[in-house]
């Protein structure tokens, strides 16, 4: 593992070290987990755009009158 550094404001700072207490854990250990959530919640919204645009170039879209209508069936007004 190798060993890398952040710099934040001391308000940001603090707010790390309070939630670490609570949780129990390190600053290091809360950090890591930031981490690996901000990296997988962006992996799987480049890899759903991706899908998107295939899907699209591919002529899978839907039309905009049956998502508005897919809506309104949940009582959804979307103007």
């Amino acid at each position: 593992m190798r060993v890398t550094s952040v710099r934040m404001d001391e308000s940001k700072l603090h707010r790390l070290d309070a939630l670490a207490k609570t949780m129990g854990q390190s600053r290091g250990q809360v950090i890591g987990e930031a981490v690996d959530r901000f990296i997988e919640y962006h992996e799987w919204f480049l890899d759903a755009v991706e899908t998107g645009i295939r899907d699209a170039d591919a002529g899978r879209i839907v039309a905009p009158e049956d998502v508005k209508a897919a809506f309104a069936a949940w009582g959804v007004d979307v103007g």
